[in-house]
């Protein structure tokens, strides 16, 4: 016979699984099931009570794996992509608030040739698992100014701790500071890690390393969705109603960011066998690289060349690369003009963890794969 200690824990857990259970179309999905359910108690643990944003302001949020992808930006897989309407952002900046107490713990304040103004890149501590990155703020609470000062580097978006004594702490709904997004995009991003969570792609290791890319490594691991923090369900539900590549709408799952599908193209690619590249180019080649398919239905050829290519479905050549198990050729086309032809992409699956691509910025898709040109990439 069981002990009675056993038994009362067990009825606990029931009751807990019966009154919350798990929908396996939100945010995480079923790769972080095992995960989630592993980690439910402690995840709960991190409540998130007030709004970061106003969600009438907002025009729409990218999941989680739709923002870039390669390059010097893979980095961005595993974050959210906030677009601030363009009539609001006209009328002034928004405010980002506090969605639960935390401290903030490092900031980078930098002015780049591309930006006419500074941007602030600030992180947070929520607990010793769960992290909260915001960038793209223009203008900070003043408790972080009075702290750190408000000259910006220029070119220089290395972060800087804060350190003991220095303390700078925020309380749940206070305002962190103010944005209107990126000069152009008029965006901003959300970064929302929680350790206890692990992203799941075809070569765990690569992730798990230890070696140069950790920190990316680390980070596309611990991504999680900060909308599925909240409790309040209207709140939630109105954040949802966001998502999407291109408009609010388009999808209903905060997404992951791994698109990593086995045995075929989807995913994340690398042209070394260990370790995560921080950007590079092998001719026009680049490291990291991904190809994926959006929420908007268009695939993402992110990068090649130092481009980055859509593929719409009404491109001639469109195929989901989810679907690709042998070899296929993307004919390329100019993002913004899609009679404008910017030659092919070609790519042959050689195994689960290796494929070979070719790519030649001028003329049509050849009959057959043209190997002399191929480069290997891998898991």
């Amino acid at each position: 016979m069981l002990p009675k200690i056993i038994i009362a824990v067990v009825l606990v857990i029931l009751s807990i699984v019966i009154l919350r259970p798990f929908d396996p179309t939100g945010p995480l999905g079923s790769k972080n099931l095992e995960q989630l359910t592993n980690h439910a108690s402690e995840r709960d643990a991190v409540v998130l009570t007030h709004p970061i944003f106003n969600p009438k302001e907002i025009d729409w949020v990218s999941p989680l794996g739709e923002s870039n992808g390669g390059y010097i930006e893979v980095q961005p897989l595993g974050g959210m992509t906030v677009n601030i309407k363009k009539e609001v952002a006209q009328k002034g900046p928004i405010e980002v608030y506090a969605p639960t107490d935390m401290q903030l713990v490092a900031y980078a304040h930098t002015i780049m040739e591309s930006e006419p103004e500074p941007d602030w890149s600030l992180y947070f501590k929520i607990n010793e698992d769960v992290s909260l990155i915001l960038h793209h703020i223009k203008n900070v609470n003043p408790k972080i100014t009075d702290v750190v000062g408000n000259t910006p580097k220029r070119n220089d978006s290395r972060t800087t701790d804060i350190r003991w004594p220095q303390e700078i702490k925020f309380k749940a709904g206070e305002v962190i500071g103010t944005t209107t997004g990126t000069s152009q995009a008029k965006n901003w991003n959300i970064y929302f890690h929680d350790k206890r969570i692990k992203n799941q792609f075809i070569n765990q290791k690569r992730y798990e390393g230890s070696g140069f890319g950790k920190d990316v490594g680390n980070r596309l691991l611990s991504a999680s969705c900060i909308f599925d923090y909240y409790q309040d369900e209207k709140l939630k539900n109105d954040f949802y109603a966001l998502l999407g590549t291109t408009a609010a709408g388009q999808s209903t799952s905060c997404g992951s960011p791994s698109s990593d599908k086995k045995g075929t193209l989807s995913g994340l690619w690398h042209l070394k066998k260990d370790g995560i590249d921080m950007g590079s180019y092998d001719g026009p080649f680049a490291d990291p690289f991904s190809v994926y398919k959006r929420s908007d239905q268009s695939i993402s050829i992110y990068e090649v060349n130092k481009e980055a290519y859509t593929i719409s479905p009404n491109n001639a050549t469109y195929k989901d690369p989810a679907e690709i198990t042998s070899s296929h050729c993307y004919q390329l086309t100019d993002n913004w003009n899609p009679s404008v032809y910017k030659g092919y992409a070609y790519f042959r699956i050689d195994s689960d963890t290796q494929m070979s691509m070719t790519y030649s910025p001028s003329g049509f898709c050849p009959e057959t794969f043209p190997n002399r040109q191929a480069k290997t990439y891998y898991r």
